[in-house]
């Protein structure tokens, strides 16, 4: 009896101490909250940096340029002109890419709809614009013509104006 006892009386006093639960979510953070000073356009133009800290970015070109790595592993098919199903280098080489280019396209969207002076928000959206270019730069060195995302929410589109 005494073991029934003590779940019941710890679920009762579960569900009665969360009906009174009335606090504010700090969580929950919307665009409009961010970009309202130049500290919020900074932070956000850093955070494009975050994903060059990323292996992915430089290991593929490397790799594949160096003998000794390409030699009796997976970047054998890669460098023979097949893609193999151990070959995730490839894709994780473009995913980290166009992260670069999806973060860069978020952050100039949002700048410029931002209400900050232009002489503040002008610098770090085209630093933002550098990087962006930069990613584009690597894929079209690397695949040749790819699709051209140049709006923050492209990724939801299916057809694409490929680079010139």
């Amino acid at each position: 009896m005494k073991n029934r006892i003590i779940p019941i009386l710890l679920s009762v006093l579960t569900f009665i101490s969360c009906l009174d639960l009335d606090e504010t979510t700090y969580s929950d953070m919307q665009v409009s909250d961010i970009y309202k000073t130049e500290s919020d356009a900074d932070a956000s133009t850093i955070g494009i940096y975050d994903n060059m800290l990323s292996s992915s970015m430089y290991s593929l070109p490397s790799m594949l340029g160096n003998t000794s790595s390409t030699a009796n592993t997976r970047f054998v098919y890669i460098v023979s002109g097949g893609i193999h199903t151990e070959t995730s280098h490839l894709e994780e080489y473009w995913s980290a890419n166009y992260t670069l280019v999806r973060k860069a396209n978020e952050v100039i969207a949002n700048l410029w709809n931002s209400p900050l002076d232009e002489e503040v928000k002008l610098p770090y959206i085209a630093e933002a614009m550098a990087l962006r270019a930069y990613g584009y730069f690597r894929l079209l060195r690397f695949w040749g013509d790819i699709p051209f995302r140049l709006a923050e929410r492209d990724a939801w589109v299916s057809t694409f104006k490929l680079t010139p």
